[in-house]
């Protein structure tokens, strides 16, 4: 399962954001449901958190990263330039970052030494990378909801 969403998350035009931002979702709820199972957390650990960085850094030359309300904004072109579906693109940045806060939060230790999640966590921290705050996160997930959800995704609109 880690395999496939590492690989649905690299694919470029293969997948969609939209079917990337399923695949990080997925990831997310096997992640903190295997809570107990410490081999499959130390597997996503080691298989995917080296990609997950480099997308939480991602940050275009005339935006600021340090900037919170201006991720939608970055994450819209996160995977292609020519992004067939920003919004979805923009939702996944924002996810990622709260589920990197989230994951070095659940588990801050592997041993006695800190976790992938947390070194990674920390290393964004200390670049200066901004973290969602509850509000763009809900506006997000709102907007990530199906359309029927009516006007729920103006504010996420609105931000980018």
């Amino acid at each position: 399962m880690v395999d496939h969403v590492k690989m649905v998350i690299k694919s470029g035009k293969k997948h969609t954001s939209h079917e990337k931002l399923r695949s990080l979702n997925l990831l997310d709820k096997a992640l903190l449901g295997a809570a107990k199972n410490p081999a499959f957390v130390t597997y996503v650990q080691k298989k995917i958190m080296d990609r997950l960085r480099i997308m939480c850094s991602y940050c275009p030359k005339d935006m600021q990263i340090s900037d919170a309300s201006n991720l939608p904004q970055r994450g819209s072109n996160l995977f292609l330039a020519d992004e067939l579906q920003p919004r979805f693109a923009a939702i996944f940045l924002v996810q990622l970052l709260h589920n990197v806060q989230s994951w070095a939060a659940k588990f801050p230790k592997e041993g006695n030494n800190p976790s992938t999640f947390t070194k990674v966590h920390t290393e964004l921290v200390n670049q200066g990378v901004s973290f969602p705050g509850q509000a763009l996160l809900q506006a997000c997930q709102n907007a990530a909801a199906p359309k029927n959800a009516g006007s729920r995704n103006s504010e996420l609109e609105a931000r980018q």
